[in-house]
């Protein structure tokens, strides 16, 4: 007879037949059955107690999700003050509503989208696949997780500050190297770079707007010029000390001006650069060069900055005159008795530049009188004289093969 039968006997006798043994024929009916419902008795809590668990009992956790996932109370929101049980994911801080024994087909399509679990993954894949050798150059730092947002701002401000065309994140090869990156890498469209460089600018000037606010002085200096396409165009730039006492230089603007490009309209697109980044009272000073419509324009943006912040405003040191074109309208002051010279020069420079042919046959002529071949022919800019001085120090040195 097993244990559990002798500790739910509780202190009848086991069996009619041991009542028998020792009590002889003396024992009543009563007493047979009772000893009979006893042991009916301890069979039904024999069954009682092997039966199976109930469906909401607790069981183990048999689904492989659990691996990624694990249960905990936490408080209700519909509920306040009540704790209800949650399943929580391992690698990020999603939640899910869970019933003891319910279903995980939630928490197994998150798992299939889990962002960290597949950084996660590949950052191990990464680690697993680099060979790392001893060396002195900085390594990859494979504590960051992965993030397309940031991305993609770095190489829309790579792109802005090389000068590469919108085009090249569509190359094939440059998304061969990110994808070698980071397996996470999702290819971006040129249409989409653009509006993140867009993007990048704006967050910049903001940036350079919180920055001036804490700038009490501020210089501008400002050119127009043309391009080849005869498109006509103005740069603005501020320059400031920091709190650091360094110099600090910003391109506030670079805009097409249309003509004519008089002193008036020159002023009107100065004052609205400087309206525009609300730096107008801090203005100091504005250096253009010595062109007569700069003149009509400073005197435009004195009227207006005394209208804005009256005796505040001095503007004795106002207009700054360019020291580079100064000096450059004075070297062309004194040489203009060599004029016929650098006019001879300077299409002879043109005519071998022109063309390859003309070129290879200069070069040639040079080689048969002896003389030795360096730097190559230079062709100055009319407005600045250091260039001049470049092209004839160059060609002085081909005197034979230009003569």
């Amino acid at each position: 007879m097993s244990d559990f039968d002798e500790d739910t006997s509780d202190g009848y006798k086991e069996s009619a037949a041991e009542l028998e043994a020792e009590g002889g024929d003396d024992m009543s009916d009563e007493e047979i059955v009772h000893v009979i419902s006893s042991d009916e008795e301890a069979r039904e809590r024999n069954k009682k107690k092997t039966k199976r668990p109930r469906a909401n009992a607790p069981v183990r956790t048999s689904s492989k999700v659990w691996v990624h996932f694990h249960k905990d109370k936490r408080p209700s929101k519909k509920h306040p003050g009540k704790l209800v049980l949650k399943a929580c994911c391992n690698y990020c801080e999603s939640e899910y509503a869970y019933k003891q024994g319910g279903s995980t087909s939630t928490l197994r399509r998150h798992h299939k989208v889990c962002k960290n679990y597949k950084n996660k993954k590949a950052k191990e894949a990464i680690q697993a696949n680099l060979f790392f050798r001893r060396t002195n150059a900085p390594t990859m730092d494979h504590s960051i997780e992965y993030d397309q947002g940031i991305i993609k701002e770095l190489v829309a401000k790579m792109i802005c500050l090389h000068e590469y065309s919108f085009r090249m994140v569509e190359h094939k090869w440059f998304n061969i190297l990110m994808k070698s990156m980071n397996p996470n890498y999702q290819p971006i469209g040129r249409k989409v770079i653009n509006s993140e460089c867009m993007q990048v600018f704006h967050r910049e000037k903001e940036v350079l707007k919180s920055l001036l606010k804490g700038v009490d002085s501020i210089s501008l200096t400002t050119d127009l010029w043309t391009s080849n396409q005869t498109i006509s165009y103005m740069c603005v730039v501020a320059h400031y000390i920091d709190e650091d006492w360094k110099m600090q230089t910003r391109v506030l603007a670079f805009i097409e001006l249309d003509p004519p490009h008089s002193g008036n309209v020159i002023a009107d697109a100065l004052y609205v650069c400087v309206t525009e980044w609300k730096i107008e009272n801090k203005i100091m000073s504005v250096t253009l060069d010595n062109a007569s419509n700069n003149d009509g324009a400073v005197d435009a943006l004195k009227a207006k900055f005394l209208v804005r912040r009256g005796a505040d405003f001095d503007a004795q040191y106002f207009h700054v005159r360019c020291c580079a074109h100064i000096l450059n309208l004075v070297v062309q002051d004194g040489t203009e008795v060599l004029d016929p010279l650098i006019k001879s020069l300077r299409q002879t420079v043109k005519y071998f530049k022109r063309s390859p042919s003309r070129l290879k046959a200069f070069v040639d002529t040079c080689k048969s009188l002896g003389v030795t071949v360096g730097k190559r022919l230079h062709l100055d800019c009319k407005t600045r004289w250091s260039s001049t001085y470049k092209m004839i120090k160059t060609a002085r040195k081909y005197k034979g093969a230009l003569t």
